[in-house]
């Protein structure tokens, strides 16, 4: 006897339209960032933009989210600070001390790009009713959250 999976095991679905929008996120990124922002801040906020996406699909427990929100920003982030020095053919403990260094000095960056885009998100879509990331942050099992207090 075959037993159905529960929501929470099985897995979803991503839709075409949430990966061209989670597309169109880092592409209006990169093009602000190549006048004014640059390549660090970029690839943070595209690190985010993709950690805020497989958080709403693929998250289904606080725990996993959170993971997924802030831990995937700081590896980015972390790969970003290492990438000029493996060019130059750095000795492995300092690429490995910059890479620990990028990762931890990341979190505020990271957090900023999370709620930026959070904030960026609704905004376009109080003005055009698009949702670009749509992720929601009092999203719980409990029912004061889903009733609003």
């Amino acid at each position: 006897m075959e037993q159905s999976s529960s929501p929470e095991t099985r897995p979803q679905k991503v839709s075409r339209t949430a990966v061209l929008k989670l597309l169109i996120v880092i592409a209006v990124v990169i093009a602000i960032a190549r006048g004014s922002l640059g390549t660090y801040w970029a690839v943070v906020v595209c690190g985010a933009a993709v950690g805020m996406f497989l958080a709403e699909h693929f998250g289904n427990s606080k725990s996993r989210e959170v993971l997924m929100l802030l831990i995937f920003p700081l590896i980015v982030a972390s790969i970003a600070t290492i990438v000029p020095l493996v060019g130059q053919r750095a000795a492995l403990g300092d690429i490995l001390l910059w890479a620990l260094l990028g990762f931890f000095v990341a979190v505020a960056p990271a957090a900023i790009s999370i709620v930026g885009l959070s904030v960026l998100s609704a905004f376009v879509h109080r003005v055009t009713g698009i949702r670009l990331l749509k992720y929601e942050w009092n999203r719980s099992g409990s029912p004061e959250h889903q009733a609003g207090t």
